[in-house]
């Protein structure tokens, strides 16, 4: 609970930093999501299998970093400036996977609570209109004798 809250507050300090240069966000965002690491651990898959050839998602995840490091050198005048804000940029994608880790680790602890949950959160979603008319029909037919 506390513990959490204080890595998610420190996870948005780091971030925060990047916030003044949205094209950093958004290769970094790039990265992570090409991140085979980067998944819930429900039921622990192994997100390789979900991908036949996980070595293209490898690629396009180097070429993404490869744009960032040229990014960051067109940006900066010195490339030593460069070497530090990637390694602080690296430094920061592991610590949010460290905390969103964690909190993975944490909700799996309430997998009872969270299925007990399902009828009020399948209540809560939007139906289509052909949900609504099978619903019609079913009170309808409830009614009629």
């Amino acid at each position: 609970g506390f513990n959490i809250t204080k890595r998610l507050l420190k996870r948005n300090q780091l971030i925060e930093q990047f916030i003044y240069d949205p094209i950093i966000l958004k290769i970094v965002l790039i990265i992570l999501i090409l991140s085979s690491s980067n998944h819930r651990n429900i039921n622990h898959i192994d997100m390789n299998l979900i991908c036949d050839d996980s070595l293209s998602i490898f690629r396009a995840q180097n070429i993404y970093v490869e744009l960032l490091w040229k990014y960051i050198l067109s940006r900066a005048a010195v490339e030593e400036d460069v070497t530090k804000l990637f390694n602080i940029l690296i430094m920061c994608i592991l610590y949010v996977q460290n905390v969103d880790i964690c909190i993975d680790g944490y909700i799996s602890n309430f997998r009872s609570e969270i299925r007990q949950m399902e009828p009020t959160m399948q209540n809560m979603w939007l139906k289509t209109d052909d949900e609504e008319d099978n619903n019609d029909i079913i009170v309808d037919q409830a009614i009629t004798p």
